[in-house]
Parts: C-alpha cells; sequence; structure tokens
C-alpha cells in the first residue's frame, strides 16, 4: 500500500504531460481555424449537480481536497454520499482552483453507483477545465483496503483518466468482468442511431451477467436472458422517456477475488426526478388521476411529515404495475421495471447460494426520495389482481411506508434517478471449497 504522500501524486504526472499534449494541440488549431471562434464546452451534467450543493463554495483557494465518507454507497449511506458528489461539482468549478484532490483514504466501503457518479463528474470537470485550457491538476488518496484500491484502480479516475503508471497488471485485470456504457444527447454516433445504441446497450449488459455467471460454474437461461433484456430496456427507457434527457449511464462490476463474488450493477440519469415527471402531468390526464387518489388521502389523514413527503409517495407509486407516467390509458403496460430488476436478482442470488435467504440489496434514489430493498419488502398482488409493493406489513399505499425503507433525505437532492444493485454470487459449494 502506498503512503498518503506518494498516493497524493497518482494523478500529477499524467496531468502535466496531458497539458502539454493539449497546448500544443491547441496551438495546431489555432493555426488552422484562421480566427475561427471555438465553441467552449459547458457541462450540463455540472450545472445540475452544482444547483443543488448546499456547502458552500472555498472560495479563492488553489486547492481543494475532497473526503469520500468511510461508506461511500447508494444502498447503504446515501445522504454523506452524494453529499461528496455535489461538493465536488461545486467545488471543482471554482475559477481560481488549481488543484483538486479526492481522498479515499478512510473509505471502508464503496458501491458502484456511487463511485461511478463521482467519477462522471470527475471527467466533466477535467474535460471543462482542458476545453478552456485551464491549469487544472487532479490527484487523490487511495483507500488502504488492497480490495477497495484495485476497485478504484479498474474502474474509476485512474481508467478514465488514463493514468497509465497506475494501471492493474493483466494478471490482476483479468480477475475483474467489468460493463460501462454511457450514452450522451447530442453525442456524435455516425455509424448508430440513439435507439440502435440503447439496444446494444441492452445486449452487452445481458452478456456481461451471464460471463460473471459463468464465472461461477452458472448461466442464464434463455428466458432469464430475454427477461433481463426487458427489464433493463425498460430501466434506460425510463430514464430517456422521464428525465428529459438522454444522458444515461449502466455499468457492471465484478471481482472474482472477493470471497463472496460480488457482482455490482449500476443505472443512473440526469435530469428530471420521478416526482417531477409526475407532477408536470396535466391534472385531468389519465397519468395523473391514476395518482391523485393516494395524495388526497395521505393529505385527509395527515400522513405527510418532514420524513414522508408528496415527492416520496408519488416516486412509490411509480413503481408499481401499470403506472408510469407516459400511460394514456388502462391498456397502456409501461411500469414495473425496476422491481422486477431486484426480484430477478434475488432470484439469481439464491441460485447461487442454494437457500432460502437472499443477500441482495438495491437502492433506488430519485431527488430526496431512497428506497430500499432487500426482500424483506416483496411486490404482491393486491385484492384487484394488480402487483403492489407498498413497504409496509399490510402492503397498502394508502398506508405510510417503513421508514427504513422509504426516506426522505431532506436537503440534499440527486437531480436524476440512481439504481444500485449488488448481490453475491458465491455457491455453497464454493464457501465449502474455500473452507477446506
Amino acid at each position: 500500500m502506498k503512503k498518503l504522500t506518494e498516493g497524493m501524486e497518482f494523478l500529477t504526472e499524467k496531468r502535466s504531460a496531458k497539458t502539454e499534449k493539449l497546448r500544443r494541440e491547441y496551438n495546431r488549431a489555432r493555426k488552422k481555424s484562421h480566427g475561427r471562434k471555438r465553441v467552449k464546452y459547458h457541462s450540463s451534467v455540472l450545472d445540475l449537480l452544482c444547483k443543488h450543493n448546499s456547502k458552500p463554495k472555498k472560495k479563492g483557494t488553489r486547492l481543494a481536497t475532497i473526503r469520500v465518507p468511510s461508506i461511500f454507497s447508494i444502498i447503504d449511506n446515501p445522504k454523506p454520499s452524494i453529499e461528496t458528489i455535489l461538493e465536488l461539482s461545486d467545488h471543482g468549478r471554482a475559477c481560481l482552483l488549481k488543484s483538486l484532490r479526492i481522498n479515499h483514504a478512510y473509505v471502508k466501503q464503496l458501491d458502484l453507483a456511487a463511485e461511478s457518479i463521482l467519477d462522471l463528474t470527475t471527467m466533466e470537470l477535467d474535460r471543462e477545465a482542458r476545453n478552456t485550457h485551464r491549469k487544472f491538476d487532479i490527484g487523490g488518496f487511495f483507500p488502504k483496503d488492497p480490495y477497495l484500491e484495485r476497485y478504484i484502480r479498474a474502474i474509476g479516475i485512474i481508467k478514465n483518466l488514463e493514468v497509465t503508471h497506475e494501471y492493474l497488471s493483466k494478471e490482476e485485470e483479468s480477475t475483474l468482468q467489468i460493463f460501462s456504457m454511457r450514452n450522451k444527447r447530442l453525442a456524435n454516433r455516425d455509424s448508430l442511431g440513439v435507439s440502435d445504441y440503447k439496444e446494444r446497450a441492452v445486449a452487452e449488459f445481458v452478456d456481461h451477467i451471464n460471463t460473471c455467471l459463468n464465472d461461477n460454474g452458472l448461466e442464464l437461461t434463455h428466458d432469464a436472458r430475454r427477461m433481463l433484456a426487458d427489464y433493463t430496456g425498460e430501466l434506460i427507457g425510463n430514464a430517456e422517456d422521464h428525465s428529459g434527457t438522454d444522458d444515461w449511464t449502466i455499468v457492471g462490476y465484478l471481482d472474482n477475488e472477493h470471497n463472496m463474488h460480488i457482482c455490482e450493477v449500476a443505472i443512473f440519469n440526469l435530469g428530471k426526478t420521478i416526482s417531477d415527471t409526475f407532477l408536470e402531468l396535466e391534472r385531468d390526464s389519465y397519468g395523473f388521476q391514476c395518482i391523485e387518489t393516494y395524495i388526497e388521502k395521505h393529505k385527509k389523514l395527515n400522513i405527510f411529515d418532514h420524513n414522508w413527503k408528496e415527492e416520496d409517495l408519488l416516486t412509490l407509486i411509480a413503481l408499481q404495475e401499470h403506472i408510469s407516467s407516459k400511460n394514456r390509458s388502462a391498456e397502456d403496460t409501461r411500469g414495473q421495471g425496476t422491481v422486477a430488476m431486484i426480484e430477478f436478482f434475488q432470484q439469481i442470488h439464491k441460485e447461487c447460494t442454494k437457500d432460502d435467504k437472499s443477500c441482495a440489496k438495491m437502492a433506488l434514489l430519485s431527488g430526496s426520495t431512497h428506497l430500499l430493498f432487500d426482500g424483506k419488502y416483496q411486490m404482491k398482488p393486491n385484492i384487484d389482481g394488480r402487483n403492489i409493493i407498498a413497504f409496509n406489513e399490510e402492503n397498502h399505499l394508502e398506508k405510510k411506508p417503513d421508514a427504513s425503507y422509504v426516506k426522505n433525505l431532506g436537503p440534499t437532492f440527486f437531480p436524476g434517478t440512481i439504481i444500485s444493485i449488488r448481490f453475491p454470487m458465491q455457491t455453497s459449494q464454493m464457501q465449502e471449497a474455500r473452507s477446506q
């Protein structure tokens, strides 16, 4: 493990070389342009994130250090994790800032969603700085845990900023399964249309999950592949249709050297929240009429408070079968993809462990609403035969949900939607083999 003073410089060498290369390219471009004005890159992602940062910007400083919390996880510690990302976006844009340090040294647990969004934020800051030729170095500290250090080297800013001298060896990387695809609005794809890119992302993601299972002596059946493709396609479709942008990311990670073979999936998008899409509906629309009854019932019973707000209810209602802001009549069948996804991965974990318990977890975060899925509350048919998950013992949407599973994060706000999934793939046979 590197000392912190050594780790702090893990990006400086690359940044210096990169800056010189950019300067040469810029000078060549100026000669060719003959005075044409260059359009500067301005990140809409950073605009959204900076808007919701509640911590004061460190004005006038040339060096900012962002300390990543010890539990950096959308599933297990959403509020501090999102606040860290928002702080990073705002501090990184400070006009006098010359160096940014991201300190993972105290991290003891992280998940793919939190780290991937932090990486995306860092890349956007780097791109804005490079485009304006502003001197801006990015460095940081690795976690002390070797497993987590490998995590950062494999999928973090090390790869995204092409810091080749910190790459994992080919032998180390061969024990990992990594998947990453991002669709960015207005991205220039001459060979692929947007729908083609989405279909490719879904197909390659299903292949990634199947490869992870293959590494553990299992594989998806034909029906399971089709179901996973349908669920993933619906989640990406929701991101495109509801958020107001086409900016979505889907990532996957498996470390076969970890003793539990933890498989992780994250799907996230920037833009409108789930509740925003319902609040923008016309009051006489079919979509709003589907949710209005629940809102009025909660108001009448005085259920809403500072921990349970209208936007939380709307987010919960959106998970129910055949509920979608895009539905125009009772014949429309949008909705259910999110919960179906966690049920799918819970079933995979049960197949891996060959017992009745599931350690699979999923979190959904949209705006200030956080929902946790761990199998305690299941989607079940109600008296009308419609599948419902209400996160309470009665499984009734007119009742307040369990505050341990559905909570409001107060002023902490993520401008978009995050789905984070984590499940161990370690089989009983493998556990026995390792114990011998």
